[in-house]
């Protein structure tokens, strides 16, 4: 019987077996020696023979048993007489007040029941905690049931091989910076249909928090959705066999070749032909595989889709928000992904404008939020950039770069700037001149053995980029941009690009090439109209249509007269909305932001005006996504403006409102007094839990200038006198065990009572105020701003009244250093009249 098994699970046989025998010996020699040989002797063995059972990168399997280990040697140990008696002693005199005799005196043969129960207790939660994410769900059927092919395994195991080595030529291709982007560390919420949410420590991680349901991942462009999806699709790659799931990375920008209309719909079998050929075209034994065995998979839900970039569909990027286009596509993406139970499994990405509608039914969205200063500051680092005062600068005299280094991959354009020049840039356009400019140098064996110079290639990439940008989208077939560009150096050109990831080539199509990431080729776009004196239509700015981000770097470096003409074009779309939100008012004013917040110049005109509709807006009660966007135009104003609106943000009283003002106000030289009362009066609102969760980041915030000295020594004190008061308590739990649990279940009991009465008298209210946000939502259309912080009755804010109370008894205290003794005395005067009594 046993010559039928793996090798491995002989070797566990064997290692299970000798411990059997150890364990035997010391129950019978009954001796503390023999028991700590032993354990070790045990411990050893399994450790020697973890290879033989445990799979190759599977951590988890690792600290499962390690969980096994420790609750085998407590059992082990708990056989010798010696410290069986010890732990009786023990136990009676710690739990004796609180559990009855019989329960510890029964024991299970030598060991008493505390043992056992934490042995069982540290196995449950360990392997609770260890759980496999089946992110994937379930398969309707097993490969084995679906396919019985003898060769399938074979088959399955290259296929495999095939998809991974596809990811990291794309991998390869297109990680420009020379290491993966940061944006696998952004923060991310998570919006269910009960319009809760929870905030995750990164994407990753909020993806793999539910199993087998539809996934929306939104993000700005460069936001990082595409590297996430991708390392994702590796890792679940390696659970396809034991989830009997293929997990497919599909990036629906190559979809193209369409000929869509409204009344020319897309259809769930061109999506299916596109998906097929997509996989086929990719590898020789891919190709093998999708025509042997992908129908049968397919009709078993055998994969597990991962759509990346839903917005860079060729025939999506130059239609409008609500087109019956996008509607019929998130419709027919949305089925495709069904089971045979009829439930969604699959993830599919896009920018938050032009995302599927609510034909594609969610159960989750994930949106991809900017980067905070800390992790501005981390990208910056981790490329060698330690200059405090380059670092200082962005956060405060160009707080302009910092509104555009919280993309991810931004601020790692920003940090190779600052690499290569150990200075700031003067604009968006100038780093990515720069970031060509030195790959195409660090190319020059490629340039000197092809015969071209950086200059030819520059020129011949500004043409590939405009005929790319309004004939086809993202991705263009080399035949017809040969055809288009007679120029006999194109190929070299292209093959230099390529050398130097700029562009890449398709994964499926050798013929068409893309540029590794859209900011590059409006770059390119946006040099040619330069040099050629030429113009974008606005119409790009309220559409939001492709050449949107392209007019963003355009106004950057546009003569004034230009740069003022757009800036007044988007103001009257502005004021001809009524102040009302429209979703075309919302692109305009997102548009300012981003495109003039170094060139005040440009909207001098229009500034006074800019100023009173941010004034006004705060004044009324606007649901927060609107007033956050609002506060967000506080780069365009004066400082005294700015000190005013940041004082009236403040007064709101919502935490992510309150986050966005006081980002806003850092760049000012010195605060007035009424502004520096109100941000403290805002710090010392905020719970303990709130507090302590940003309190790296208020250091960096309020310590990089002067202004916000006073603002900083708060923080010192309130982060001192809370420390002291945990560390107080705490060493009163060890010296008073009974007395410390007392008044932590009394804390516990009147903080639930204080937040079901708070509970129950606002909930009425709360419910309509979340429905207006809901329905504000939905009219602008604008998922930039989902997480509304929604629960103004947050648990942590109750406790913190209550703790604040002990906090102020404690500190006040002259007798504070002595607090231990002081309450001791007190119990021990309580104890000795109730002694008094009872003889009485």
């Amino acid at each position: 019987m046993l010559g039928n098994l793996e090798s491995k699970y002989k070797g566990f046989i064997l290692v299970f077996f000798i411990m059997m025998i150890g364990y035997l010996s010391i129950s019978i020699s009954g001796k503390t020696i023999d028991t700590v040989l032993y354990s070790t002797f045990s411990l050893l063995a399994l450790w020697i023979g973890r290879p033989l059972w445990l799979p190759s990168g599977h951590g988890k399997n690792k600290v499962r048993m390690y969980s096994l280990f420790i609750a085998f040697t407590t059992i082990i140990a708990s056989q010798s007489p010696s410290i069986t008696i010890r732990a009786n002693n023990t136990i009676h005199e710690y739990l004796s007040p609180y559990l009855p005799d019989y329960i510890l005196d029964f024991t299970y043969g030598n060991t008493p029941t505390p043992v056992l129960f934490f042995t069982m207790l540290t196995i449950l939660i360990v392997n609770y905690f260890m759980l496999d994410n089946k992110i994937m769900g379930e398969a309707s059927d097993s490969f084995n049931s679906t396919i019985p092919e003898l060769d399938f395994k074979e088959r399955l195991k290259y296929a495999i091989e095939a998809l991974e080595e596809d990811i990291k030529s794309i991998n390869k291709q297109t990680n420009w910076t020379g290491s993966l982007f940061t944006n696998l560390d952004a923060e991310v919420y998570i919006r269910t249909r009960r319009g809760k949410k929870k905030k995750a420590s990164d994407l990753l991680k909020a993806m793999k928090a539910k199993s087998g349901r539809a996934f929306l991942v939104l993000g700005h462009p460069g936001a990082g959705k595409s590297i996430a999806l991708r390392k994702l699709a590796q890792d679940l790659l390696r659970q396809a066999i034991s989830a009997n799931k293929i997990p497919i990375y599909i990036n629906l920008k190559e979809w193209n070749d369409t000929n869509w209309s409204n009344e020319i719909l897309p259809t769930e079998s061109e999506l299916y032909e596109f998906v097929k050929e997509n996989i086929a075209r990719r590898d020789r034994e891919l190709g093998i595989f999708v025509d042997k065995y992908f129908d049968r998979l397919y009709d078993r839900r055998n994969f597990f889709f991962i759509f990346d970039s839903f917005d860079e569909i060729p025939q999506v990027m130059n239609t409008h928000n609500d087109s019956i286009l996008i509607d019929a596509l998130s419709e027919v993406l949305f089925k495709f992904i069904k089971d045979n139970k009829g439930k969604p499994t699959g993830i599919l990405a896009s920018r938050h404008f032009r995302k599927p509608t609510n034909k594609f039914e969610a159960s989750r969205e994930i949106e991809i939020r900017p980067f905070n200063e800390s992790q501005v500051t981390s990208t910056l680092k981790k490329m060698g950039n330690d200059s405090k005062a380059i670092i200082s600068q962005i956060f405060t005299t160009r707080s302009d770069l910092y509104l555009t280094a919280k993309n991810p991959f931004m601020a790692s354009m920003l940090a190779k700037y600052i690499e290569n020049h150990n200075s700031l840039p003067n604009s968006q356009l100038e780093m990515f001149s720069s970031f060509i400019d030195d790959s195409l140098d660090s190319s020059k064996r490629k340039l000197i053995e092809l015969s071209i110079t950086r200059d030819e290639i520059k020129i011949i990439s500004k043409q590939i980029a405009r005929i790319m940008f309004s004939d086809y989208g993202l991705e263009a077939p080399i035949k017809n941009l040969k055809e288009d560009i007679k120029d006999p150096k194109i190929d070299a050109a292209i093959e230099c690009l390529k050398y130097s990831r700029i562009v890449r080539a398709s994964n499926v199509d050798d013929g068409r090439i893309s540029f590794v990431h859209r900011r590059f080729c409006e770059y390119f776009v946006v040099a040619d109209l330069l040099e050629k004196d030429l113009d974008l239509p606005f119409s790009h700015i309220p559409k939001d249509s492709q050449g949107r981000d392209a007019l963003v770097l355009y106004c950057e470096v546009a003569s004034v007269e230009k740069a003022k003409s757009i800036a007044e074009k988007c103001w009257n779309v502005i004021k001809n909305d009524n102040y009302e939100g429209s979703l075309e008012a919302i692109h305009c004013i997102r548009f300012l932001r981003d495109a003039f917040k170094n060139r005040l110049d440009c909207i001098a005109n229009i500034q006074h005006e800019i100023e009173y509709f941010i004034y006004q807006e705060l004044e009324k009660d606007n649901p927060p996504y609107w007033t956050k966007l609002i506060i967000e135009l506080l780069c365009l104003t004066s400082e005294n403006v700015k000190d005013k609106c940041v004082i009236r943000s403040l007064g709101i009283n919502d935490f992510w409102i309150s986050q966005t003002a006081l980002e806003a106000c850092r760049s000012l030289p010195k605060l007035s007094k009424e502004l520096e009362w109100n941000v403290g009066q805002n710090l010392r609102s905020l719970s303990d839990w709130r507090f302590f969760s940003n309190l790296s980041s208020y250091y960096f915030s309020f310590g990089i200038s002067e202004a916000f000295s006073r603002i900083k020594n708060y923080i010192r004190i309130r982060t001192a006198t809370s420390s002291i008061l945990v560390i107080t308590f705490f060493l009163y739990t060890i010296k008073e065990p009974k007395e410390g649990l007392f008044i932590l279940t009394n804390l516990l009991a009147i903080t639930c009572i204080a937040f079901i009465v708070s509970f129950l008298s606002k909930n009425i209210a709360k419910k309509k105020k979340i429905e207006e946000y809901e329905v504000s939502n939905q009219r602008s259309g604008n998922a930039d701003f989902i997480a509304i912080e929604k629960d103004g009755h947050d648990l942590s804010d109750i406790v913190s009244i209550i703790i604040k109370v002990a906090k102020i008894s404690i500190l006040i205290s002259p007798l504070m250093f002595y607090f231990l003794d002081f309450i001791t005395m007190l119990y021990s005067i309580d104890l000795s009249d109730k002694l008094k009594n009872e003889k009485i």
